[in-house]
């Protein structure tokens, strides 16, 4: 089963983060066990306070869902060590179907590859320069499917060329010399003479044991002696696959692929290059198997479900290339489009935490009691403990169930959750106006919302400036026509917005029509202004729709 990857929004928020999790945790509970949660940005000081509290590690980051070549399922042969003889490692090939195998030392790691192709340059080779061998009596034998008759040493290296007899004996004496092999058959005078011209290795072709010829050799105790049943052509052509595959394998200019590239990076160097067949190596550098063209034609999207969000904008990059499961939401329905029927569910509530445990309920399962007190921080948190206008009974209810499963005192872990979001001594101006930050399509305008809860509006008035400035330079980095920021203060419900861009301050007079507007200081005064999805965005988007 692969894995499903459930992720809320960029810039997440407690509730984006906890519906995640909480989803993950249902669906691994109905046995979907390769269900994970995952984050795309960095938790703010609310979230990470909530997650101690209930003993929850924060979901993995990741970046993108486009495929990877973890995604294919690309050829796995056996890897070879470089002793390995080019008759063993053409038996792999020919056993597994693979043009290419991946050559790594005794830690797995890449040293060379070796090719088809590598193989019949060095049969054409012998057969144009004359067959040479190097290799030890052990790998011969082993090529040769014979036998050691006579050897000092199997591991010793027999190097020379190979010559073939014929029956001219007075010629092969003129050939033969000491290191040289001599393969022979049934042929008295040519083995004696081998003998006596100190011949390094002698290959007995079909010879039965026994025999005069047999015997005499294998007596001989400065000589290898190997007896096969291959006929002396197909012994002078296996011979010379008897060599280790280091004196063939290519150790320069490798291109290879590591598990975690991506699919269109793949593509793209296999079309600047002839090989037909990759090394794919793992993080650490270690050979995992080989990839060719064609398994590029079939592999396996990433799944994932969307939570607290169903815009391209605000999702996990990458999210065209992967199968989209399922959205379960509580904002507006947005630009997202999918390849194929999914499962949506959008209710006008104010926490997608409530739908979850919706779904807790609807399904039988009980959460676990710190599950239960963590999605009552996530619905406390998106209705800043049921002020805002989004709020609804299916929310208390929800949070009430989720704190008699807990047991937790609701007032005092709301009062914990906003002291922490509110404390932003360690924060950068940047790091406030990103931390919740979303960008959205309104009319033909690009705009840029963000949103900072707070005490009261002192705690920040000291960063205005600062704020400003950095809402600018974010508008001309993301080509924003608009940037916003809510300072939206929980004590007396209401919010202060910050706003730069060009016709800002007509749009904002049209749309908050009898607001403040303090056009001098960047801001607009919004009593009993909670929601962003459902007292601004639609406000502006009256204006600009």
């Amino acid at each position: 089963m692969s894995k499903i990857y459930i992720t809320g929004h960029r810039n997440p928020d407690t509730d984006s983060i906890v519906s995640a999790m909480a989803y993950a945790a249902l669906k691994n509970a109905l046995g979907e066990r390769e269900a994970v949660a995952v984050r795309l940005g960095e938790l703010n000081n609310e979230t990470m306070t909530v997650l101690e509290k209930f003993g929850f590690q924060p979901p993995e980051l990741i970046t993108t869902v486009k495929t990877q070549l973890s995604d294919v399922q690309f050829d796995r042969p056996p890897i070879i060590g470089p002793g390995v003889t080019v008759r063993t490692a053409w038996d792999i090939m020919l056993t597994h179907n693979v043009q290419m195998l991946a050559v790594a030392d005794e830690d797995c790691k890449l040293v060379g590859v070796l090719n088809v192709s590598d193989i019949a340059e060095h049969d054409m080779r012998s057969a144009h320069d004359g067959l040479f061998v190097e290799a030890t009596a052990f790998n011969l034998a082993s090529a040769l499917e014979g036998l050691l008759v006579s050897q000092t040493d199997d591991w010793e290296v027999i190097a020379g060329p190979i010559h073939i007899s014929t029956d001219d004996v007075e010629y092969m004496n003129d050939e033969l010399c000491g290191g040289a092999v001599l393969i022979a058959g049934n042929q008295k005078g040519i083995v004696e003479a081998a003998i006596k011209s100190n011949v390094r290795c002698l290959v007995l072709c079909q010879v039965d044991a026994g025999t005069d010829i047999y015997n005499s050799a294998s007596t001989q105790s400065e000589m290898c002696v190997i007896a096969t049943h291959y006929d002396p052509y197909r012994a002078s052509r296996m011979i010379s696959h008897a060599i280790p595959v280091s004196k063939l394998m290519r150790t320069e200019d490798i291109v290879s692929f590591h598990i975690d590239d991506f699919l269109d990076d793949v593509r793209s160097t296999m079309l600047k290059n002839r090989a037909p067949s990759y090394p794919v190596l793992d993080s650490e550098g270690r050979v995992l198997g080989t990839v060719s063209r064609y398994h590029l034609l079939n592999h396996n999207r990433k799944k994932v479900i969307l939570v607290d969000h169903n815009e391209m904008s605000q999702s996990v990059p990458g999210l065209e290339q992967a199968e989209l499961l399922e959205i379960i939401d509580h904002h507006r329905i947005a630009d997202l489009q999918t390849k194929n029927p999914v499962y949506f569910r959008g209710e006008p509530v104010g926490s997608t935490t409530t739908l979850i445990a919706s779904l807790y309920f609807e399904h039988g399962v009980t959460p676990s009691r710190n599950m239960a007190g963590l999605m009552a921080a996530g619905i406390i948190s998106d209705t800043v403990m049921f002020k805002s206008p989004t709020c609804t009974e299916k929310d208390k209810r929800m949070a009430y169930r989720m704190v008699q499963l807990s047991g937790i005192d609701i007032d005092k872990l709301g009062e914990e959750m906003f002291s922490a979001a509110v404390s932003n001594e360690n924060l950068t101006p940047e790091a406030l106006l990103m931390r919740d930050f979303k960008e959205l399509k309104i009319g033909d305008r690009r705009v840029g919302i963000g949103q900072v809860t707070c005490m009261s509006y002192d705690t920040l008035e000291p960063l205005h400036d600062e704020l400003l400035k950095c809402m600018e330079n974010v508008r001309k980095s993301r080509s924003c026509d608009l940037v916003l920021l809510m300072l939206t203060q929980i004590i007396d419900a209401g919010t202060l917005l910050l706003y730069v861009g060009d016709g800002a301050e007509d749009l904002l007079a049209r749309a908050f029509t009898g607001f403040e507007l303090r056009a001098a200081e960047h801001y607009i005064v919004l009593p009993g202004v909670m929601s962003r999805k459902k007292q601004v965005v639609p406000n502006i988007s009256a204006v600009l729709d």
